[in-house]
């Protein structure tokens, strides 16, 4: 749509005069000025909320805005994260990112003291499985009410969390697929 709207006022007159007056309002040809940062061309949309634990370190996703493609080095061009807490002992799985208040990040995402009281149980019995597969698109692992399902290779319970699901964003991308059931019951079960 934006590149009939200016195909038509490029044609506006004899010499382009229509392209030297929005070169003026800082569109430029190489897509860089000023006026695609307006009209929201030309950025990434860092979002807000995630957390993620790296090294017994939790961190908070912050929003922010960084152009694409960006031209500075590689810190100033990634999305922000701030520390937001420390595990006395290790992550669950390094580099997970979930949707998670920052406050309930520290007790999801850090590997469970094992002395403590149980969060999760075997599931029950389930005759069948095939409501389950809708809730299972592109992700790794769901917990359902309180339920926590592995989706691959077919859908299948694989616990039930004793005070419900901490989240009910799903599980998926790269490091959520290589997951075991009980890492994936230790951040999707309350803790």
């Amino acid at each position: 749509m934006l590149a009939l709207l200016l195909g038509v006022l490029s044609s506006a007159c004899e010499r382009g005069c229509a392209w030297r007056a929005l070169s003026r309002a800082g569109i430029a040809s190489d897509g860089t000025g000023s006026a695609q940062a307006w009209l929201g061309l030309g950025e990434v949309d860092c979002p807000d909320g995630l957390a993620r634990c790296r090294g017994g370190v939790i961190e908070a996703s912050r929003l922010a805005r960084r152009p694409s493609p960006c031209r500075g080095n590689l810190e100033a061009c990634a999305c922000p994260w701030a520390v937001a807490g420390r595990c006395e002992g290790q992550c669950v799985a390094d580099d997970l990112e979930v949707l998670l208040p920052g406050e309930r990040a520290s007790s999801q995402l850090c590997a469970p003291d094992p002395a403590r009281v149980a969060f999760a149980r075997p599931p029950a019995p389930v005759t069948a499985l095939t409501p389950l597969g809708g809730a299972c698109e592109a992700e790794a692992f769901v917990c359902l009410g309180s339920a926590v399902v592995a989706c691959r290779p077919a859908p299948r319970i694989v616990a039930t969390c004793a005070s419900g699901c901490s989240s009910q964003e799903p599980l998926g991308g790269r490091i959520a697929e290589t997951l075991s059931d009980a890492q994936a019951v230790a951040v999707l079960c309350t803790r």
